[in-house]
């Protein structure tokens, strides 16, 4: 009677049949031995540490502050069991030289503190003070430069915007005991976009679409990129096209004037046996 040995590991189906035991068992031995190689470990490049510098934009501050809360997963990935002091050490690493000594000069004690605190009081010498008006100002008056697609165009107005703080606090009765605020900052970014974009055919099909007032503003991109994208196809289509239209021009040109280089010299030939 043959052997029969199933494999009791979960999702796996090998079976050993044979008509010897001792055979079977062999087999069955050999193939627990893939179940007990260890898993290759990933091993991932370090992740450089995060740079805070001295006199930032508050949308340089938001994509610092990102990268940092990124930086500091990683470390607690590294090192599960690091403290809150030397994640606050690493935070204070992070800082520009002449950046980490003003913050200890104005709080010796700083390290002490958490790292919400530690952050506040980075911030306070890392980023520059820029009234809010005048970022509103300035956002309102960017322009998508030549050369500068369509959609790193609406990434900066859309970091820009993020700072500008657009936001209301509702007036209806029924919004009373609201104490949250009406974030409008979409509503804006697509009129920057709209403002600021330097096609005029892409604005002017934008601006035909039909519901376009409900449109979001990563509606309205999408829209604009696609529409981008094909110009360039076609504009690059038309370049070659042209471009091969020269060679064969050239082509054609060069065998005539070949040709006519060599009935001179005929004629002329015919020309000195006569004489």
């Amino acid at each position: 009677m043959a052997s029969v040995v199933e494999c009791q590991f979960t999702g796996c189906g090998f079976k050993v049949t044979n008509d010897s035991e001792k055979i079977a068992l062999a087999m069955f031995e050999s193939h627990m031995l893939t179940h007990s190689k260890p898993v290759p470990s990933l091993k991932l490049p370090p992740m450089p540490r995060p740079e805070i510098n001295q006199d930032i934009t508050e949308e340089d501050w938001v994509c610092t502050n990102t990268e940092w809360t990124n930086y500091k997963s990683y470390l607690k990935s590294i090192c599960p069991t690091i403290s809150d002091k030397e994640i606050v050490n690493q935070l204070h690493q992070c800082c520009e030289k002449g950046l980490g000594r003003l913050v200890i000069r104005e709080q010796p004690d700083l390290l002490s503190k958490d790292e919400v605190e530690v952050l506040k009081a980075i911030k306070k010498f890392a980023v520059a003070k820029v009234p809010i008006c005048v970022r509103r100002t300035n956002l309102l008056a960017t322009r998508q430069s030549s050369g500068q697609s369509i959609r790193e165009f609406y990434a900066n107005v859309k970091a820009a915007a993020a700072v500008c703080e657009f936001r209301v606090k509702c007036k209806q009765e029924c919004c009373k005991n609201v104490v949250s605020l009406v974030d409008y900052t979409a509503n804006v970014v697509k009129d920057v976009l709209l403002i600021g974009m330097a096609d005029d055919e892409i604005r002017k099909d934008i601006l035909s679409m039909q519901d376009l007032d409900k449109k979001s503003d990563q509606e309205v991109i999408d829209f604009a990129e696609s529409k981008e994208l094909a110009q360039a196809a076609f504009n690059s289509s038309a370049a070659n096209i042209a471009a091969n239209q020269g060679r064969i021009l050239n082509q054609s040109l060069k065998e005539k004037l070949t040709l006519n280089l060599r009935q001179m010299l005929k004629r002329n030939f015919s020309l000195q046996e006569v004489l």
